[in-house]
């Protein structure tokens, strides 16, 4: 995330474009507003690195939701996540879809997807901290979990054409640089 963030900022610095973030956990963590230059890119990225969250949760919901009452002039949106979020924050992006150009960046994590055969483990839900054993010796069980991964990102994926929101899925074992340019050569 933060080396999407640099390539996007410093992409918005060579076109003398003003940028802003909203940071957000389950809650706005922080805001700052749109202006131009380097300093500020580095203080975005300063922000993103000493950034201590409030929360694991997340709530797109909200950092959409302040999006549509804040920022008033049309803008380019990147919204940065791997969209693991239970709030239902599509309505939100279709809102913020309309009034402003925006593209959703997936990031997924190769381990997320497909599963080693570890044998018995345990796994953490990141954000609400549940715990539950599961046997990765069953191939039929991490076929399930990388169905379950595809599958999300194959709905998002749908839902954001619905609403006409871009696309990026990225890969965090692969060069993002090319997709990000691929995506932006097509546009």
């Amino acid at each position: 995330a933060l080396e999407i963030l640099g390539v996007l900022l410093f992409s918005a610095l060579a076109n003398n474009d003003q940028f802003g973030v909203i940071f957000i956990s389950d809650e706005i963590e922080k805001f700052i507003a749109p202006s131009k230059g380097k300093n500020h890119a580095l203080h975005i990225l300063k922000e993103f690195l000493t950034l201590k969250p409030k929360s694991k949760s997340t709530n797109l919901k909200a950092g959409l939701d302040f999006i549509r009452e804040r920022i008033r002039k049309k803008s380019v949106v990147f919204v940065i996540s791997d969209f693991i979020d239970d709030s239902n924050y599509l309505d939100s992006l279709k809102w913020v879809s309309k009034k402003h150009d925006t593209v959703a960046v997936q990031i997924k994590d190769e381990l997320e997807q497909v599963i080693p055969n570890l044998g018995i483990i345990q796994f953490e839900h990141a954000e609400t901290g549940e715990k539950q054993w599961v046997d990765t010796s069953i191939p039929e069980v991490r076929r399930y979990i990388s169905k379950q991964m595809d599958f999300r990102s194959q709905k998002l994926e749908l839902e954001l054409k619905k609403i006409n929101t871009g696309f990026i899925l990225l890969n965090t074992a692969e060069d993002f640089v090319r997709p990000l340019h691929y995506f932006f050569k097509n546009r």
